[in-house]
């Protein structure tokens, strides 16, 4: 789930990611109700709500269309939403994890690697 989330935030923001994939927003263009469109449908006003569902109905592959639907995720917080979202199931996740597992290199290993994708700057 966690992978998940970051990778709806990347499709968004990481350009070179989204490199890859055909160009950002490939979500939008799939019409995905990630949690990141899910949290500004539940802020956004009528409008923005109502352009944004618009836009990811028409599965447009028209960037200009793809950047303003970007734009009103961007105004309702939802990326940094996500990005949060992902960081609190990552904490609760190794609080659970050092209540069963002892100290270990490689449990430290693993730690660092998933600060490391929580934490990265995109």
């Amino acid at each position: 789930m966690v992978f998940q989330i970051l990778e709806d935030v990347l499709d968004l923001v990481g350009e070179r990611f989204a490199e890859g994939k055909g160009g950002l927003g490939r979500d939008i263009t799939e019409g995905k109700r990630t949690l990141i469109v899910i949290n500004t449908l539940e802020k956004a006003t009528y409008r923005d709500e109502k352009r944004l569902l618009d836009i990811l109905k028409m599965h447009t592959t028209d960037q200009k269309l793809i950047d303003e639907a970007i734009t009103i995720v961007s105004k309702y917080g939802s990326i940094d939403y996500a990005k949060e979202f992902a960081r609190n199931i990552v904490g609760d996740s190794w609080r659970e994890i050092d209540s069963l597992l002892p100290p270990s290199d490689a449990k430290e290993k693993l730690r660092a690697f998933a600060d490391y994708l929580i934490e990265r700057k995109i």
